[in-house]
């Protein structure tokens, strides 16, 4: 729970940034982290959608939220 409303914002951003033409390629080289990082805090916070079974990109329940 701690530190939840940032992890929604941040995710948030990232999908913002996204569907407004940046790719997930430069988000990551600006932020300093992987493609693949980004791709799974979108598909854990249900911006996109993911067809692996990998616990990690599964979305997060929202009662658990």
């Amino acid at each position: 729970k701690k530190f939840r409303a940032e992890a929604e914002e941040y995710s948030y951003l990232l999908n913002q940034a996204t569907e407004q033409g940046v790719t997930v390629y430069r988000l990551a080289k600006l932020l300093g982290v992987t493609p693949s990082a980004i791709q799974f805090r979108l598909v854990r916070y249900g911006y996109r959608n993911s067809a692996g079974e990998s616990k990690s990109y599964q979305t997060i329940k929202k009662e658990n939220r």
